[in-house]
């Protein structure tokens, strides 16, 4: 998605810019990203043995705390990479990168750390990862159903759609609010891909047996 953006607009910026830009992208995003799923792998590491034999309504409190620490910790994470993306690179002289762009890449962020999560946790090989990490998108859909309320251009995070809104909050606070959705929305993701049972047989045990 990057090397896109690089290639659409090439002839837009100088050579010395592009290197710039580059490496700083690509320093912010494995930072980002490690900071990310340091937080939310933190969150969700199992405190004493899971109660196989509880009542349901105590797992189902568990599973439910456990879901609010994986989006409370991909929120915090993210507060701080919204802030560099809006405050930094808002300002450069460079084009918006795009709002699809944007939820295309989270979108892939989070089907990689998925996979990771889903192997740890469950120890399932790659295909089985790949399908256990899809497990949990018909729940989030749902929580995002009232997203549908809100205008499309804002949803989809289109430039004219958000200038209004960074000119009256402050772009570094714009950043921090799209950082914290939508890394709160993966790190929910990643708690439910370690709650969700997968629908076939482990290929090896998982970690926290």
């Amino acid at each position: 998605m990057y090397a896109l953006y690089v290639w659409r607009n090439w002839a837009l910026l100088p050579l010395d810019v592009w290197r710039i830009l580059i490496a700083q992208t690509v320093t912010y995003a494995v930072l980002a990203g490690a900071i990310w799923g340091a937080l939310v792998g933190a969150a969700l590491i199992p405190i004493g043995a899971p109660p196989t034999r509880a009542p349901r309504l105590r797992r189902g409190v568990g599973a439910l705390i456990r879901a609010q620490l994986g989006a409370l910790a991909g929120a915090l994470a993210c507060i701080p990479a919204g802030v560099v993306a809006a405050s930094h690179f808002g300002q450069m002289p460079t084009p918006y990168f795009g709002g699809i762009e944007i939820l295309i890449g989270t979108g892939g962020a989070i089907l990689v750390a998925g996979m990771r999560f889903a192997r740890a946790e469950h120890g399932l090989d790659l295909r089985r990862a790949f399908v256990q990490t899809l497990a949990p998108l018909p729940i989030i859909a749902l929580l995002l159903l009232p997203c549908s309320f809100l205008p499309l251009a804002t949803v989809s995070l289109d430039l004219d759609a958000l200038r209004p809104l960074a000119e009256q909050i402050g772009l570094g606070t714009l950043g921090a609010l799209v950082g914290a959705v939508l890394g709160g929305i993966g790190g929910c993701w990643m708690a439910l891909v370690t709650l969700l049972a997968p629908r076939s047989k482990p290929a090896v045990e998982s970690m926290n047996t």
